[in-house]
């Protein structure tokens, strides 16, 4: 599914859980995978994606782009050059969500 994916930019975000006083940190900058990391990157990614139905999204009333989540990675896919500002706001949406106890903080 993945053979000719190409990772050109990643940027990551911790999201605690809000209910248990956790931070959101953001990163500051992308980076650029060097290319001998491509197929490395590449499995760690997409490894936990076996069962392509359970991680489609879900639309509302039929209409995907109500879906905020949808909507954000859409966009960043669409626009790379603001995916700082995009993955920022896709993480402070999630951080706005997390606010049960069982949701763990983690990096985005």
């Amino acid at each position: 599914h993945f053979e000719e994916t190409r990772i050109e930019q990643i940027i990551a975000h911790k999201i605690g859980n809000k209910n248990e006083n956790g931070l959101l940190v953001l990163s500051k900058n992308a980076i650029t995978p060097a290319e001998e990391m491509q197929e490395i990157l590449k499995t760690y990614f997409f490894k936990i994606f076996k069962d392509g139905i359970f991680y489609k999204f879900q639309a509302v009333d039929n209409k995907m782009d109500e879906n905020i989540v949808f909507r954000s990675v859409k966009t960043i896919f669409e626009d790379k050059s603001g995916i700082r500002e995009d993955s920022e706001k896709l993480a402070s949406f999630l951080y706005e969500q997390s606010f049960h106890p069982m949701i763990k903080e983690g990096e985005m």
